[in-house]
């Protein structure tokens, strides 16, 4: 018995046990804290001078920051000394913010290591006050270097593609510019082309391969006979050809299909007055998406036309005068001929006049 209290032997036997547990367990842990990959496990308290002190540290620390346990349990600045002097400043900041909010710590910091070497750290911990009132923090550090490391090399890419995409926008950018340009560039090209179309006398038509209609500039809106394209457009070509030229527009029609072009193609237009229109087509077969085109130029050749038959007319005039002359020179030849041989027979005649008397039978 000690104290007034009577032991036994089974309760100093429990007792025994109880500790033994502990210490293994305690062990146990501390060769988990000893054995963490890339961590530590601390303890470190507030110090009434502010300063601060390591009550435990597992031996992890020397193979993660070159000091060992030690030297750190005998002088916290054996740790602190490590963290870069920006980043000490935002630790005591950070541990304050904890404080007055009564939430865990964690901040990342920056240590510079034996050999030069410039290691990435998470410190987490979190405050607790011992019933004596000393300030006590539990926390846990661990290398994020290779997760630095792999965020600059991620940033380093967010911001090479960054960019690249802000190239990319902008080549997209002046393409897009560009096209417009060209589109605005193509848009006064066709009215310039529109422009001299319509302003031609030769006539331009597109029709499909039945000889439809499809578009068309004024001058060949006048070649039909019409007064604007709506009046033809949609309508075959035969429409306003001459009747008796059908059979040959016809024919036409399919030399283009089958050669892919004709050139000088001569037929009548006729509009509904009946008044005919000479024309001159060159036809080109042209491949699209709707089974082929014509593009047709077509000239106004009526003017010719009569101007050939006046030459015709004229032509004849001049061989029928050229014959008249020729008959006229036949007849001045003739008679030349004939007066020559008058000539002849009279002067015979008046010197026989001269040898014959008056009494003879001759005379």
């Amino acid at each position: 018995m000690q104290g007034g209290i009577e032991q036994y032997p089974g309760d100093t036997l429990e007792r025994g046990q109880i500790e033994a547990a502990l210490r293994e367990s305690e062990r146990r842990l501390q060769h988990l804290a000893d054995n963490l990959p890339n961590a530590l496990v601390y303890q470190v308290t507030a110090e009434p001078d502010g300063g601060r002190r390591f009550t435990y540290v597992s031996r992890g620390i020397e193979r993660l920051m070159g000091v060992t346990a030690e030297e750190v349990l005998a002088d916290a600045r054996a740790l602190y000394g490590l963290i870069l002097p920006e980043y000490l400043t935002l630790t005591r900041a950070s541990e304050e913010e904890a404080l007055r909010a009564q939430t865990p710590l964690r901040v990342e910091v920056q240590c510079l290591l034996s050999g030069d070497r410039l290691r990435w750290f998470r410190f987490t911990s979190t405050p607790r006050v011992l019933p004596d009132g000393l300030l006590v923090w539990d926390g846990v550090a661990v290398d994020i270097t290779e997760l630095k490391d792999t965020e600059a090399e991620l940033e380093r890419r967010v911001a090479r593609r960054t960019v690249e995409l802000t190239m990319a926008n902008r080549r997209l950018a002046a393409e897009i510019e560009e096209r417009a340009r060209i589109q605005e560039t193509l848009r006064e090209s066709e009215e310039r082309y529109r422009h001299l179309l319509d302003t031609t006398d030769t006539g331009f038509a597109v029709c499909d391969t039945q000889g439809v209609l499809l578009s068309a500039n004024a001058a060949y809106v006048r070649m039909a006979g019409a007064a604007s394209l709506d009046e033809i457009a949609g309508h075959p070509v035969t429409c306003w050809t001459a009747p008796d030229e059908m059979e040959k527009n016809y024919a036409a029609l399919a030399r283009c299909l089958g050669h892919g072009r004709i050139d000088d193609f001569e037929t009548v237009y006729s509009d509904r007055n009946g008044a005919r229109t000479d024309i001159s087509i060159t036809a080109t077969l042209r491949e699209s998406g709707e089974g082929g085109q014509i593009v047709l130029f077509c000239r106004n050749i009526t003017e010719r036309k009569q101007a050939e038959a006046e030459r015709r007319r004229l032509e004849a005039q001049v061989r029928q005068a050229q014959k008249l002359e020729s008959l006229g020179v036949l007849a001045g030849g003739i008679a030349h001929d004939f007066n020559n041989i008058l000539h002849i027979i009279l002067g015979n005649a008046q010197l026989a006049r001269r040898f014959i008397t008056d009494a003879s039978p001759a005379r």
